[in-house]
């Protein structure tokens, strides 16, 4: 069944330690789906995904808990059952050599990036995603004052439902670079971008059609 639509109202918080195995396993489940076809099957149903997702959760939170890498990491769940729904990430730029090389006036003045951004399929459509985008946007504009000015995604050019995702968003297409190496196998990156990050989550507020509410506890 998928997300009951009756359900308005969604929790959001920032994650914790105690949340870091449920959103790892979440990551790895929507890794897998999203990217089925695109990367080597070996690596996809690797028993190892799960490990590398459950470390990369755990230094979002441990990073951010002691000062060394601020990110702001909400995820959104279900008021009743504390089910994980969906997970959205925001930092500052990372230091990625592919895009440094690529667009290195970007990092003149480091934006804003989208790290992560998973919900669950039961729950794709309902409007979480985008209401989880929204808040964590706001949250990171409070945590980065100076770098608000515009905010930037990477994401695969063959990741399709993720684009349009974007697309939808208003997000704008700065250039598809390649040599993006995974497993030994080069990929396409799409890069997009929004401008006047505040000021975009304003002008969306106000078009946006979703009935989704999300509660910060």
């Amino acid at each position: 069944e998928g997300l009951s639509r009756e359900m308005k109202v969604l929790e959001a918080k920032y994650m914790t330690m105690e949340d870091v195995k449920d959103t790892a396993l979440l990551k790895s489940a929507l890794f897998r789906s999203a990217y089925k076809g695109i990367f080597p099957d070996e690596m996809l149903q690797s028993s190892n995904l799960e490990r590398v997702q459950l470390e990369a959760c755990t230094r979002l939170v441990t990073n951010r808990d002691c000062g060394k890498v601020p990110v702001v990491s909400l995820i959104a769940r279900e008021p009743s059952t504390k089910e994980q729904i969906s997970l959205c990430s925001i930092g500052l730029l990372r230091e990625m050599k592919y895009i440094k090389d690529a667009l290195p006036s970007l990092f003149d003045h480091r934006p804003l990036e989208i790290w992560n951004l998973y919900t669950h399929s039961r729950a794709q459509g309902t409007g979480v995603t985008q209401a989880l985008l929204k808040q964590a946007t706001r949250e990171a504009c409070a945590m980065f004052p100076n770098n608000k000015h515009k905010m930037v995604v990477v994401t695969l050019e063959e990741n399709k439902p993720g684009r349009r995702f974007y697309e939808k968003m208003n997000g704008k297409l700065v250039d598809v670079i390649p040599n993006y190496e995974v497993e030994g196998e080069m990929y396409n990156v799409a890069v997009y971008e929004w401008d006047d990050v505040e000021d975009w989550v304003h002008k969306w507020e106000v078009i946006a059609t979703t009935q989704v509410l999300l509660k910060m506890v």
